[in-house]
């Protein structure tokens, strides 16, 4: 999707649910010109009297008395701003007033931030079209077996997929016992070796030919190799194989085992950003020193996101006592879902697709806001920068 560069957009919440809708929906469009402030529709109309008005503004009802709250929707919309409200009241009547008196649409909470992109889209507000000529590369790789990675990886994907346009390409790059492909119920695609194989050779036509679609935009890429076979024979090729794919694509997740580290440093350098899935344990610890070691010596520009899984619960050290023995701030939880991860593995579907609203869904689209500011926020730097 690309960014809106010339339209502003303001968001007026009341609550952490509406801020967090308001920061995904903005990264998710693309909309760089953006504002977040508290107090609500009532603050909205205060600074419309004193400010102009953004382009897109997304409000949240609080308290406010739906008659009183129609009059400022009609007082934001003939300042020229389209208004999407957010209220805690899911019933038929608040959207009638909401939309007679101007309103875009009304959403209750909880609000799925995909649903409010795609009606976005469809009054063509923001664009739809591909975001770039070359996606960024994000690796999930985990500090122990258990913790989730895999797991992580493909509903990050999915999440991705669902808000909005955006092509997104799904890679296992676990060639000896990799299970993506199992865990989403599809078929292994020997496509992905004859890629690794002769990179070269990768175009669209190949892609739509050799990968497996688990949505609309979401493709999968998962194989297994003989177990006489000797992985690193492909390993001389990810580097380009990576290249290609983020060509075709305008996002790429990697599923990337420990192994890699150690037979193929070079690929990390092929990635925009590392996922580090660890769980609360003293291994987790000793191991993510390890690799972030590792990683200052052979690919200093990575930028690696360390994320805490409950899924696997080892010493059960708490999110305080981890960042005070690492020095590291832990921004993203996992939480543990056990129901879930089996709910997901019986349907062969990720669970932001059969749960959305479920905590770990939840986790895992904060994941991906951060992730689009980050990436916009180096965006913006390299353009202030020049050529």
């Amino acid at each position: 999707m690309t960014a809106d560069q010339g339209r502003s957009f303001a968001a007026y919440i009341c609550s952490t649910p509406g801020r967090d809708l308001a920061m995904t929906v903005s990264a998710s469009c693309g909309l760089e010109s953006h504002e977040i402030f508290q107090g609500g529709l009532a603050a909205a109309a205060r600074m419309g009297e004193t400010v102009p008005a953004a382009d897109l503004m997304l409000v949240e009802l609080g308290s406010m008395p739906i008659e009183t709250a129609g009059e400022y929707i009609e007082e934001l919309t003939s300042l020229g701003s389209r208004v999407i409200v957010v209220g805690d009241d899911a019933d038929l009547e608040t959207l009638r007033i909401m939309r007679r008196h101007g309103a875009e649409d009304y959403f209750a909470h909880p609000v799925l931030p995909e649903d409010v992109i795609q009606l976005l889209q469809r009054q063509d507000i923001v664009s739809s079209s591909p975001q770039s000529p070359s996606g960024p590369l994000i690796g999930v790789m985990s500090t122990s077996g258990g913790a989730g990675s895999s797991l992580l990886a493909q509903n990050l994907a999915t999440a991705i997929g669902r808000c909005g346009a955006h092509r997104v390409a799904l890679l296992d790059l676990d060639l000896s016992f990799g299970t993506v492909a199992i865990d989403l119920d599809r078929n292994f695609t020997n496509g992905m070796l004859e890629a690794l194989a002769a990179p070269d050779r990768i175009d669209e036509t190949f892609l739509e030919a050799s990968m497996e679609k688990i949505t609309g935009n979401v493709w999968l890429y998962s194989a297994q190799i003989h177990l006489d076979q000797d992985v690193r024979q492909y390993g001389p090729s990810v580097p380009s194989f990576l290249r290609q794919i983020s060509r075709a694509f305008d996002f790429v997740i990697v599923d990337i085992p420990r192994h890699w580290m150690a037979e193929d440093p070079q690929l990390f350098m092929e990635l925009d950003k590392l996922i580090a899935v660890m769980p609360p344990g003293f291994s987790a610890l000793s191991t993510f020193s390890r690799i972030k070691a590792h990683f200052e010596t052979h690919a200093p520009d990575l930028t690696i996101w360390p994320v805490l899984s409950d899924l696997r619960q080892d010493a059960r050290l708490s999110r305080r006592d981890l960042a005070n023995i690492m020095d590291l701030k832990f921004d993203h939880v996992l939480p543990r879902c056990d129901t879930l991860v089996s709910k997901a593995q019986t349907r062969g579907k990720p669970i932001v697709s059969i749960k959305p609203r479920s905590r770990y869904s939840k986790a895992v689209y904060l994941l991906w806001q951060s992730i689009t500011e980050s990436l916009q926020h180096e965006h913006r730097l390299q353009r202030s920068a020049g050529p």
